[in-house]
């Protein structure tokens, strides 16, 4: 290990011995030792029909672990970067600390931890675990157990999320390849559109697709609101026509009510129409209306007194 290199790292947690393989090797050794010691009822007699068989069974269960048995694992949690470059450096560390907790709660699907370390040496921080396939307890490998198949790893992968997400942590299961109709739906469109789609280029054509969708539901809205707002501008161009028909119709009313009241009316409202025509001068055919109708009824009960006084 390069202590230059990787001095930004942080140790979780790590085995005793400061050389990692040679403390993997003594467990080895252990184990084995135990195997050797295992008693004669440790394999039940009755359940073989010949001491033949009774005593290889025996003997298989007090032989060394398999050479060629994998009995070490490396297991990477890599979160988002989104996610994880929201907190500083010590929520970081606690998010990856309790990653690891949950690991160790669950020894069969992740083995028994022998060195962990959050790397910050790179883009995205992340945590590697070393962890050992041998069971203390049943003396056997466990790696079968472990890994099972794809359908069980992707199970335990989207177990992990969800135990993370019980200690108050608001991350995001990567993408279900396994047994998941809607990646296998969006890997066939990938690919029709001549993408390389694998474990590799997947999460990026994804998150891809994802901010194009996005985008388009955006322009959609925009749109939407485009369309509504013309509609509300000619409902309201409608209703300022319909006013205007209104003001319209209440002129020629005070008009056809001043010419009844004072004929001469008319031709002072056709005067002062020319006057204000031929000074450029802008008028308001409604107020000059009002007020030939108040001049027509001073008129009017100018006569009345005049009536009254003869």
């Amino acid at each position: 290990m390069d202590v230059a290199k990787t001095k930004d790292n942080v140790i979780l947690y790590h085995s005793r011995s400061n050389n990692l393989d040679q403390a993997r090797r003594k467990s080895i050794k252990v184990v084995n030792q135990k195997r050797s010691e295992r008693p004669d009822d440790f394999v039940r007699r009755a359940d073989y029909s010949s001491e033949k068989s009774y005593k290889s069974a025996l003997n298989s269960a007090r032989r060394k672990l398999r050479k060629d048995g994998v009995d070490v694992i490396t297991s990477v949690v890599q979160p988002s970067a989104d996610f994880i470059n929201q907190f500083d450096r010590s929520q970081q560390i606690k998010f990856f600390h309790d990653c690891l907790d949950v690991m160790n709660s669950d020894r069969e699907t992740y083995g028994r931890t022998l060195a962990a370390v959050v790397h910050f040496d790179e883009n995205i921080p992340h945590m590697q675990v070393i962890s050992s396939t041998i069971s203390l307890q049943t003396l056997n490998f466990m790696t079968k157990k472990m890994f099972g198949n794809k359908t069980k790893m992707s199970r335990d992968q989207t177990k992990f999320v969800e135990a993370v997400q019980a200690k108050g942590w608001q991350v995001e299961r990567g993408l279900q390849r396994v047994n998941n109709p809607d990646y296998q739906n969006f890997k066939t469109e990938a690919e029709l559109k001549e993408l390389q789609v694998n474990r590799f280029t997947d999460e990026k054509i994804f998150q891809a697709e994802k901010v194009i969708n996005q985008a388009r539901l955006e322009q959609e809205k925009s749109l939407k609101f485009f369309k509504e707002s013309q509609n509300k501008l000619a409902d309201l161009e409608s209703k300022h026509q319909q006013f205007d028909k209104k003001v319209s119709k209440t002129k020629d009313l005070i008009d056809h009510i001043s010419d009844e009241i004072n004929p001469q009316s008319k031709i002072e409202r056709k005067l002062n129409l020319a006057v204000n025509f031929s000074s450029n001068h802008l008028y308001n055919p409604f107020e000059i209306s009002i007020e030939v109708f108040f001049k027509s009824l001073k008129s009017v009960k100018k006569s009345l007194k005049i009536g009254k006084m003869n």
